[in-house]
């Protein structure tokens, strides 16, 4: 059996580490030699919408293209995939912000309307997809496209359409899931709540009276007798995200146990302590990048129900599978981003565009698995984002 697991982590690295490799050499030959154009946001419009008009379907449980035979029993876990939902909400958090910003950034023209289109048709994915661990994708990338708009004050009314539309698809799902006999998606999580208890309702009617507000001549005859300047207000604004980030991390903190978060609690708990355990050489260099599972239930299958495959967060996944060299070059990804972004002091749309993806997809990942088709996502990203900051 050690010479099984033995020769599972050997043949784990090589195919991982080829993997791996792979998207390196992507990245570093797109960053050094190909531009971003606006063919290439078209064509990631298209193939979006192919998946997000799957995800439609498949909420009312209609499978054209018959991927789900086989799994019926679990069938609202693989909305828009033939793979579990961990990588959509992965996929969602890069591609639903990216949109947004891209809608704002086009004139009136059909490409807008069509953009407009687009991130709706995102949005109800983003509802229907059944894991909170979007809303963490989202609030990160949110906190970018906020500052975006405190530095680009002018696209604040077509944001607040976006808003109104928002609270306009939540208003239609709360007609389906009330009215509607079929099957459909069981909705969970802070969308239920806000669909259950009509917040969509509160929100859309605030969005209206605002934009009527910023249509009429009121807001000129009112006058503020405290000015602040760009820096003071993006410093108040600093302030507010921190302070909402600290009371959500209190409130995590103050509930989390065994069974937080469909069982993460406890599978976290287990990691830390299985990572605390190893010999020497594997918390340098990890028990190979796809060995989790194994050494995982090797030890605690007798203490978790279900089969853990990943630690369902990256970090923790690569503290464990690749040690602690692995996870702080895994850190640097983030790092290196966030410190090309903030040295840019001219920024592109482009740089704000393919941050807000970057950024999104670090918020899920404190609760989500890695999934090779989203780091093939998330490698051409970074290599488009740093071409971008290159070209200073």
């Amino acid at each position: 059996m050690k010479l099984i697991c033995e020769t599972y982590y050997t043949l784990s690295w090589v195919m991982d580490i080829l993997t791996i490799g792979i998207l390196v050499v992507i990245y570093f030959f797109i960053s050094e030699n190909i531009e971003f154009h606006s063919y290439m946001s078209i064509m990631a419009i298209l193939s979006s919408s192919i998946l997000y008009v799957m995800g439609i379907l498949h909420s009312f449980h209609v499978d054209l293209f018959k991927l789900h035979q086989g799994i019926s029993e679990n069938y609202y876990n693989y909305i828009s995939t033939i793979g579990n939902v961990n990588w959509y909400v992965g996929y969602l958090s890069m591609m639903f912000p990216m949109g947004c910003l891209l809608y704002l950034n086009f004139k009136n023209c059909w490409m807008k309307r069509l953009l407009f289109i687009y991130v709706n048709l995102g949005f109800y994915n983003v509802i229907i997809c059944k894991s909170d661990g979007i809303i963490l994708g989202l609030a990160s990338s949110f906190l970018v496209v906020g500052c975006f708009l405190m530095k680009h004050k002018n696209f604040l009314e077509d944001f607040m359409k976006l808003m109104l539309s928002f609270s306009v698809i939540m208003g239609i799902v709360f007609l389906i899931i009330t009215f509607y006999s079929g099957e459909y998606v069981q909705i969970d999580g802070i969308f239920l709540l806000i669909i259950k208890k009509k917040i969509w309702l509160v929100m859309g009617t605030g969005v209206l009276f605002a934009l009527f507000f910023l249509k009429t001549d009121i807001k000129k005859k009112i006058t503020l007798k405290i000015k602040f300047t760009e820096l003071e207000q993006n410093i108040v604004l600093s302030i507010l995200f921190v302070a909402i980030a600290i009371a959500v991390l209190i409130y995590e903190i103050s509930v989390f146990e065994d069974g937080w978060g469909t069982g993460r609690g406890r599978l976290w708990i287990y990691t830390y302590n299985l990572f605390s355990n190893f010999k020497w050489i594997y918390k340098l260099f990890g028990c190979g990048c796809d060995c989790f599972g194994i050494a995982f239930l090797s030890k605690y299958s007798s203490y978790v129900d279900g089969i853990y495959l990943n630690a369902h967060n990256e970090f923790l996944q690569y503290l464990v599978t690749m040690g602690f060299f692995g996870l702080v070059s895994y850190g640097m990804i983030w790092i290196s981003a966030g410190k090309m972004f903030i040295q840019k002091k001219e920024k592109s749309i482009v740089d704000w565009i393919f941050f807000s993806g970057i950024v999104g997809y670090l918020g899920q990942s404190v609760v989500n698995n890695p999934q090779a088709l989203n780091y093939a996502v998330l490698f051409l990203m970074l290599a488009l984002f740093k071409k971008s900051y290159k070209e200073l």
